[in-house]
């Protein structure tokens, strides 16, 4: 078969059309490319022999360690969640299930060690997992419930040492006889959220086989992290580099920071504190979203991100907006299986300058996303190291809001014979000023705000939240009009703000003078507030003894009836 190797932009079209399927789907789809003689480039990892000695790390891991070492036993870089389990469980079988699972994935029994001020990982060749449990069936509701919150969280909190493997950690909690919670902890040196998935299908296959002694239906793995970690060291060097980094120069050259206006003085020294406000998009906006975005031969993503960065512009004042997105940074088959830290952050600038239509905002915005796409291999702290932008501890590099579309595959619904669902707890870092996402779940879309407490008020954050689905309505009812021609208020805001609060007309009795009618007040209500200026508050009393004083002094000055005085 010939070799059809698509166009540059054909190829962005199809690498950022992949970035959203899952492993399974993604695999399907680039057989079927290859079939049809469509080539997407280079995509072979090799594996390495495992001599037992050390290996070096990603990019990203090497990054994530020297953070570590800054900001020791933080738990900001940590990953944790639960799994719900429903019926009748063996525990045992599923300690050898999570044994089972560290044997498959090397990434979860390295260690990473300091080797003379450098980093390097060590595979330890065999580790059985560990599986303490707690019995909270005795604690009768609602205080068993709010005591897994609490000790789930603390467990989340609770650094590690990287030096010693495995980083992850497991806890189960039995709630009742046919009920627990599996927690699982993991540092983000080993895993991302696309990881998460994987974790949880695999360990689910894991525990069916043992429980039904049959053979495993799981993939076998080509590679394994470390694998692509050396690839990735050797791969991006000379021309390819050079390619790559070139593109992110010429693309974020002069690019201005974002401001987004703050409620707190940023702290000299970030804290990481986080907290989370959500909302549900309107289910006809959500369903209008994914209309617009196919006439408008954009993804679901590029409106969102329009959207977003109309409200940046309106709420920031600038017209330069330069935002981060994670993307899960596995366009290469060999990956789509693994466990392992790929996640990368690409920085997205937009120019909203000249008053664009929504039309031609998105014009500028899909060639951008699809760009970044193309040129996603470079790891974010390479860039940020060949850029040698000026360090700030008080915030991140090139931008301090992130922004993304969530579709990370849905994991199995059973562990075994068990009916299985998520546990969250409510996150409490974050890693920039702003994280926000919309994430796709079966009721729809939900809009959730991660944001630093020590920056914002929540309140804000809901306004925010409010504001942009908003614009987004108005993208889709007007994509012709400008940009200055959206508003950031809503029909029924505007009416509150601009014509109900603004209805300060009241009756006057026509037969007194203002004067008189302050006298009566000052003698019926002598105490009571009359003026609030900042901290400082005036009785009517005390505002009546000022005003006189003042008469009295403009009086001497000359002042007669029907002189104009400045005030």
């Amino acid at each position: 078969m010939t070799d059809s190797s698509p166009s540059p932009r054909k190829r962005q079209e199809l690498l950022e059309g992949l970035q959203h399927l899952s492993p399974e789907k993604r695999k399907l789809a680039e057989r079927l490319l290859r079939e049809k003689g469509i080539d997407l480039g280079p995509t072979s990892i090799p594996a390495l022999l495992r001599t037992g000695e050390a290996m070096p790390l990603s990019f990203a891991q090497e990054r994530m360690w020297f953070l570590n070492h800054i900001v020791p036993d933080t738990s900001v870089y940590h990953i944790a969640f639960g799994l719900r389990l429903h019926g009748t469980l063996d525990p045992s079988l599923l300690q050898q299930s999570l044994s089972a699972l560290l044997e498959r994935h090397e990434v979860l029994r390295t260690a990473f060690r300091d080797a003379q001020g450098e980093p390097e990982q060590v595979i330890v060749p065999q580790i059985s997992a560990r599986l303490p449990q707690v019995d909270l069936s005795a604690i009768p509701e609602p205080t068993r419930s709010s005591t897994l919150q609490q000790l789930a969280a603390r467990e989340a909190r609770r650094p590690f040492d990287l030096s010693l493997a495995p980083l992850i950690r497991a806890r189960l909690y039995r709630l009742t006889h046919d009920e627990h919670v599996l927690w699982l902890t993991l540092h983000h040196i080993i895993a991302d959220g696309w990881s998460t998935s994987i974790l949880v299908r695999d360990l689910a296959e894991l525990y069916r086989t043992r429980r039904h002694g049959s053979s495993s239906a799981l993939p076998t793995l080509g590679i394994q992290y470390a694998d692509f970690a050396h690839w990735q060291r050797q791969h991006l060097q000379g021309t390819e580099l050079n390619r790559q980094l070139s593109y992110w120069r010429e693309s974020l050259t002069g690019a201005a920071s974002l401001h987004l206006p703050l409620d707190h003085q940023r702290p000299s020294v970030p804290t990481f504190r986080g907290e989370l406000v959500s909302t549900m998009l309107e289910e006809d906006l959500a369903r209008r979203l994914k209309e617009f975005s196919r006439k408008q031969d954009v993804t679901l993503f590029m409106t969102l991100l329009a959207g977003f960065q109309i409200l940046l512009q309106k709420v920031c004042d600038q017209n330069d907006i330069v935002l981060g997105t994670p993307i899960a940074n596995r366009n290469r088959a060999e990956t789509s299986d693994l466990i392992g830290f790929f996640v990368n952050m690409l920085a997205l600038r937009t120019s909203l300058d000249g008053d664009p239509s929504v039309r031609a905002l998105l014009d500028r915005v899909k060639p951008t996303t699809l760009g970044a796409y193309e040129h996603q291999d470079l790891p974010f702290e390479k860039l940020v190291e060949e850029l040698e932008l000026p360090r700030d501890l008080s915030r991140n590099p090139l931008f301090q809001i992130t922004f993304a579309l969530q579709n990370v595959p849905d994991p199995p619904q059973a562990l075994g014979n068990l009916a299985m669902g998520s546990y969250w707890v409510e996150a409490e870092t974050t890693r920039f000023d702003l994280e926000a996402y919309v994430r796709e779940v079966p009721e729809g879309m939900r809009l959730v705000f991660a944001y630093c407490p020590d920056l914002f008020t929540a309140d804000t954050m809901r306004r925010l939240q409010h504001q942009f689905q908003t614009v987004l309505r108005q993208m889709v009812e007007r994509p012709e009009q400008r940009l200055s021609e959206i508003s950031l208020l809503d029909d029924q805001e505007f009416e509150r703000l601009v014509v109900t609060e603004n209805q300060t007309r009241r009756e006057f009795p026509r037969q007194q003078t203002v004067p008189q009618r302050f006298a009566e007040i000052v003698a019926a209500h002598p105490d009571r507030t009359a003026v609030v200026y900042g901290e400082e508050r005036l009785r009517y009393a005390e505002l009546d003894q000022r005003s006189t004083a003042l008469a009295i002094h403009l009086q001497r000055l000359g002042v007669s009836r029907d002189r104009l005085v400045g005030i």
